[in-house]
């Protein structure tokens, strides 16, 4: 089990400074080197205020920026961070700098993380096109299998949410429709696991 060390911010955000990440419970977002040099530096020295100058220094050490730079950076972390209210997580301290607000370290199972990293990765237009095709080719199968009718046909329409995509499923009857339910989500699932290996084998 390989653990891994994440900031929680009271906005619910949470900093992956291994991976110079910032994340929430819907998405991943790659902070670019000068907002990881500043927010990394910020959270280290939480306990003291950190000036401009340190941060210039930090942020660009290879080169020499003016203060509109480091304005930029924090105003981009101040929105990547969802503060509500200037603040809310960087602190302005007028004539001195900055200091970060309070958070919270956690110990995040890398592993686990993974798993869940994969399930989001999963093509879902290519699901989504499996599925169509299936129900279009077990559709037309039963269509010309059904002798001819020469009095209109009532069928059992009925909508399901299988993974992301929303399936309406068109039966004669009931046990046709239970039939046709079970070999979509068994093809959903074939192609979920699939998926999944390629991942694994890619890694």
């Amino acid at each position: 089990m390989t653990n891994i060390e994440q900031i929680k911010f009271r906005t619910k955000v949470c900093f992956i400074a291994s991976q110079g990440v910032l994340k929430t419970s819907e998405s991943t977002l790659k902070l670019n080197l000068s907002e990881q040099y500043i927010l990394s530096y910020l959270i280290e020295n939480h306990s003291t205020p950190v000036t401009k100058d340190e941060l210039l220094k930090i942020g660009w050490p290879d080169r020499i920026v003016t203060e509109a730079s480091l304005f930029q950076v924090i105003r981009a972390l101040r929105v990547k961070l969802n503060e509500q209210n200037k603040g809310d997580v960087i602190e302005t301290l007028p004539r001195v700098g900055y200091q970060i607000r309070e958070f919270t370290r956690e110990e995040v199972d890398l592993s686990e993380q993974k798993t869940h990293s994969i399930i989001s990765k999963i093509n879902k237009k290519t699901v989504a096109s499996v599925t169509i095709l299936a129900v279009a080719l077990l559709g037309s199968g039963a269509w010309y299998m059904s002798p001819a009718q020469t009095e209109p046909t009532h069928f059992l329409t009925e909508n399901e949410k299988i993974g992301s995509n929303n399936i309406t499923f068109i039966t004669k009857n009931l046990e046709q429709q239970v039939d046709l339910r079970n070999k979509i989500q068994a093809i959903f699932f074939t192609a979920s696991k699939q998926a999944w290996k390629n991942n694994n084998n890619r890694s």
